[in-house]
C-alpha cells in the first residue's frame, strides 16, 4: 500500500480552530425544541466524532482547488455540517445532500430554508437510487459506505455520476481489531447497524479501483488525541438522553483536544480517508 501512502495533497490546513468550534453551528435553526437549538447555536454538532470527521474530509477537500461553481454531491450527508461550512466558504458552488433518515433530512432541509441557503439542496432518500450521470464536480461520502450491503455497486454509481477528472473523497471506520482505543470499555462499543467489519486500508482500496476509480491519496485520520476526544465525549454512550450533558462538561476539553489531532495529521488513526478520481477518459 506504499504507493498510495503519499499523501499526495499537501498544504496548509483550512479548518481553522473556531471553524472547528462552530461545525454544525448552522443546525440551530434546524432544531424544534429550545433547548437544542441554543446547543446547537453555542457549541455546535454535540457529537465530537461528526466533529472530527467532517474537518478531517473538510481539509482534504480544500486541498484539491476544486473550480469555481463546483457541483458537490454529499452521500448520506446527515445533518449537512460539511455542506454548510462549504456554502459558506464557496457561495458559488452548488450542493446537494442527500439522506435517507427522515429526521436528519428534515433537519437539514429546516436549516437551509430559514438559513436562505440558495446554494444548497437536501434530498430525503436511498442514496442507492442515484441515476445521475455526469454531474458532479465532487462526491463526498463521511461513514456512510459501511452501512451498505453492495458498497461496490453504489460507488460505480458515484464514478458514474461525477465528471471526467471529478473526484470521490471518501471517510470510513477502520476494522475494529485495529483500531486503538483509550478505555477498555469502547473496545466493546459496537454500532449495530454496520452490516460488515468495517474497513482494512487494503479492502477499501481493493473496493475503489474495482468500481473504476484511480486512488490519488489515502491517509488515516482520527489518532490518538482523536480517540481521547471521543472517548471524552461518549464516556456515557450507553444513556442517550445524559450525552449531552457529558457533551456540554466536556467540551472545554475534548473539542480542543480534538483540533490538536486533526491539525497533527495522525500517522496511525482509527479511521481512513480516501481520495479517488474518475479519469478523464472512461473505460
Amino acid at each position: 500500500m506504499d504507493r498510495i501512502r503519499s499523501n499526495a495533497f499537501e498544504g496548509k490546513d483550512m479548518i481553522g480552530f473556531w471553524d472547528f468550534v462552530g461545525l454544525g453551528r448552522e443546525q440551530w435553526r434546524g432544531q424544534r425544541s429550545f433547548s437544542k437549538a441554543a446547543f446547537f447555536l453555542i457549541f455546535g454538532t454535540p457529537d465530537t466524532h461528526t466533529r472530527l470527521r467532517n474537518a478531517y474530509v473538510l481539509n482534504q477537500i480544500e486541498r484539491l482547488n476544486l473550480p469555481p461553481q463546483s457541483r458537490v454531491l454529499d452521500a448520506g450527508c446527515g445533518r449537512a455540517v460539511s455542506l454548510f461550512w462549504l456554502a459558506r466558504r464557496h457561495p458559488d458552488w452548488r450542493l446537494t445532500g442527500v439522506e435517507l433518515d427522515p429526521v436528519l433530512a428534515k433537519s437539514a432541509r429546516r436549516a437551509v430554508k430559514r438559513g436562505h441557503w440558495s446554494n444548497i439542496a437536501i434530498i430525503e432518500g436511498n442514496i442507492q437510487d442515484l441515476d445521475e450521470e455526469s454531474d458532479y464536480d465532487l462526491v463526498i461520502s463521511i461513514d456512510m459506505m459501511e452501512h451498505i450491503h453492495d458498497d461496490v455497486g453504489l460507488l460505480r454509481r458515484f464514478q458514474q455520476a461525477l465528471k471526467p477528472g471529478g473526484y470521490l473523497v471518501l471517510h470510513v471506520p477502520r476494522r475494529r481489531q485495529e483500531q486503538w482505543r483509550w478505555l477498555s470499555v469502547f473496545s466493546r462499543h459496537e454500532v449495530h447497524d454496520h452490516v460488515r467489519n468495517e474497513y482494512t486500508a487494503e479492502e477499501l482500496c481493493q473496493r475503489v479501483e474495482a468500481a473504476g476509480f484511480r486512488i490519488v491519496d489515502l491517509r488515516e485520520t482520527i489518532g490518538r488525541w482523536g480517540e481521547v476526544s471521543f472517548e471524552l465525549n461518549n464516556l456515557l454512550w450507553p444513556w442517550p438522553l445524559l450525552r449531552y450533558l457529558l457533551a456540554l462538561l466536556t467540551y472545554p476539553i475534548a473539542v480542543p483536544i480534538g483540533y490538536h489531532d486533526v491539525r497533527r495529521s495522525p500517522s496511525k488513526g482509527n479511521s481512513l480517508l480516501i481520495t479517488a478520481m474518475r479519469d478523464q477518459v472512461s473505460e
